[in-house]
């Protein structure tokens, strides 16, 4: 994999080889196989064209959560999301945070139609992109057992199994060969994310074991408010634990970058969703998603100036918080109407 890897940038005269092996499970690479028949070229503009694709069919998915009112914010969310700074390097670097969002705004839905199982295995997905998907898929197992629904545990244990007999076949060894990548990389960014870990390290100025004590207490916090929300907050539904779960991840996994801040999209929209449910000024709503990307180009603006990316990680407190305040001021999930269409 690694001379493959290495060679591929030589054949197409790349002047940065970022990494130094390819950095995900060999089952996504397996993925991209049919995009790898085309010129790189080709494959690069399509992968693009699809990635806006599903971006579009995400927020198709989601306006029934506005019940009559869904044509008013058609245009309020499109601009959103075309001035969401993390999208830009999504669609630039052809970035797989897009389908991962599809992946995950389905598996809401099918939960939401109670097939839980179904939605498990779609879910099981999410390991493609481990760093990210594992946090993700540990939280939705803490959901589908505070909610008693085994069967959604059960279809992420059926596919996660499907996975790892796939990449068997492959390479027997895989497992251990990615692990070894995993905790290399690891080493190389830890501190630099935009994560509560990339947060603590600048309050620590880069020093290990203060880093490790300081985002190992504030990510113990995230996690008891998480497990309160879901405890404490009726009328959880599962696209609102699912985004519940989004949010916390992004706060709490060790890696990852501004452009995987596109799942915040499921929670940015749901939050609108309440909101107008809840009978807040449909300005007000809509100023929601604007005010996200006014915070995460001033954001950006203070980090291009840094050199780093660690304050970006505010955008996902921001989404966070945002919720947290909604579902406990309220007790309830304030009567989002899910019309069970998604």
């Amino acid at each position: 994999m690694k001379g493959g890897w290495i060679d591929a940038h030589y054949v197409y005269d790349a002047e940065w080889i970022s990494d130094p092996t390819f950095l995900y499970p060999i089952q996504l690479a397996m993925f991209f196989v049919p995009l790898g028949i085309l010129d790189l070229y080709d494959a690069f503009v399509l992968w693009d064209w699809l990635s806006q694709t599903l971006l579009l069919l995400a927020v198709l998915l989601l306006l029934p959560l506005f019940g009559g009112a869904r044509k008013h914010y058609v245009l309020p969310i499109a601009l959103g999301i075309l001035l969401y700074r993390p999208s830009i390097p999504l669609l630039f670097n052809g970035q797989l945070s897009a389908f991962f969002l599809l992946i995950i705004i389905l598996v809401g839905g099918f939960w939401e139609k109670e097939h839980w199982i179904w939605g498990g295995m779609l879910a099981s997905l999410l390991f493609l992109k481990p760093n990210l998907g594992g946090p993700i898929l540990v939280l939705l197992g803490l959901y589908l057992v505070i909610q008693k629904k085994f069967r959604g545990i059960l279809g992420i244990g059926l596919g996660t199994v499907i996975l790892l007999i796939i990449g068997w076949v492959y390479d027997p060894d895989w497992v251990g060969t990615y692990l070894h990548v995993l905790q290399s990389k690891h080493s190389l960014t830890f501190g630099l994310s935009a994560t509560v870990w990339g947060l603590s390290a600048l309050i620590c100025d880069f020093k290990l074991y203060p880093t490790l004590i300081i985002g190992s207490i504030i990510v113990l916090l995230v996690l008891i408010l998480y497990f309160l929300l879901l405890t404490k907050v009726k009328e959880i539904t599962p696209l609102t634990g699912v985004a519940i779960s989004i949010s916390t991840a992004l706060l709490v996994t060790p890696y990852l970058w501004p452009y995987d801040q596109v799942l915040l999209f499921l929670p940015i929209i749901l939050i609108m969703a309440i909101l107008k449910n809840s009978g807040f000024p449909y300005l007000g709503t809509v100023m929601v998603f604007i005010g996200i990307d006014i915070a995460a180009w001033i954001l950006f603006g203070i980090s291009a100036r840094r050199g780093m990316e660690n304050l970006n990680a505010l955008l996902s407190v921001i989404v966070f918080g945002l919720q947290a305040f909604l579902l406990f001021r309220n007790g309830c999930n304030l009567g989002v109407e899910t019309e069970r269409s998604i």
